[in-house]
């Protein structure tokens, strides 16, 4: 299988952004998601790639649990693509600020209530985030005067942050581009915002486009890698290390967060990392977004 970084992904680009978001804005998420749906659809029949990539998803799912519902075919793969889209809303409710901490089911509230306060006490932390559910609400679940710097394999970032000062002038969220090496640079980056008390976030399940140095695991009975840059950072910041998963439960949006042992080498926290997502994914496939 090629690289997901050798072909090109599907983008709404910035000036398609603008015009949903003033849909949105204008007629509200459900006739976004009406509109949305033949959208998917003539996606979805074109994009043969992306469509090749969730139908081997889900045969994955059937060779690792032989149970027929995970059992591949059109149906579940536009399903897939159609989860994908409506995310994207999810997505303009987040950044728009419509999300409220009340409106999200949190798995283990007294963890999420002492990050909040290590916040607060300008003790910041370092987040391995994942294509699983939707990271980016993660905005609307932290108070507003808590800054999040997402560092992420995206080509645009100018212009996507362009678009977030657009939908909120008001966000406190900073994206940055990891698209060539990092070394100590990037992490003297990331202690200094920890240390100032803000929230770094970082991808962990998708290599990036440089030639980065890989770490094994196992994922649903397969052997495969993970960018070994992303670990190693978190450990470098000598910071509390977690994974947020919010995610949708039928109309309900959820949380989970788990804080990795502090006596958990590299390769221990990757381990704990991935098997997280495969124990999420076996119930909420749809939800899995890496598409490559």
């Amino acid at each position: 299988m090629n690289n997901w970084y050798d072909n090109k992904e599907l983008s709404a680009g910035y000036l398609r952004l603008r015009l949903l978001l003033i849909i949105y804005r204008l007629a509200g998420a459900i006739a976004l998601k009406i509109i949305v749906i033949p959208v998917t659809l003539i996606t979805f029949l074109t994009a043969n790639t992306q469509r090749k990539a969730s139908y081997n998803f889900f045969a994955k799912l059937y060779r690792f649990t032989n149970d027929k519902k995970y059992k591949p075919g059109l149906l579940k793969s536009f399903r897939h693509f159609l989860t994908f889209s409506f995310s994207l809303i999810d997505r303009f409710q987040s950044w728009d600020g419509k999300l409220k901490l009340n409106d999200i089911n949190i798995a283990d509230a007294e963890l999420h209530n002492n990050i909040l306060s290590d916040l607060k006490q300008k003790r910041g932390c370092f987040i391995l985030s994942s294509h699983f559910g939707n990271i980016e609400m993660i905005r609307g679940v932290v108070p507003g005067n808590i800054i999040v710097n997402a560092f992420i394999d995206i080509e645009h970032t100018q212009k996507f942050n362009q678009f977030i000062a657009y939908i909120n002038p008001a966000s406190k969220l900073n994206v940055y581009s990891v698209t060539k090496d990092m070394g100590i640079h990037t992490a003297a980056v990331m202690q200094d915002k920890i240390e100032s008390g803000e929230v770094v976030v970082m991808m962990a399940d998708r290599m990036p486009s440089t030639n980065a140095r890989a770490i094994c695991v196992n994922f649903l009975g397969e052997k495969i890698s993970l960018p070994l840059g992303a670990f190693k950072l978190a450990t470098l910041t000598a910071s509390d290390i977690y994974t947020y998963f919010i995610y949708k439960n039928n109309k309900k949006y959820c949380m989970y967060i788990y804080k990795y042992s502090s006596d958990l080498d590299i390769e221990g926290i990757a381990n704990k990392y991935i098997k997280k997502i495969e124990t999420l994914i076996l119930t909420y496939p749809y939800q899995w977004f890496n598409f490559y």
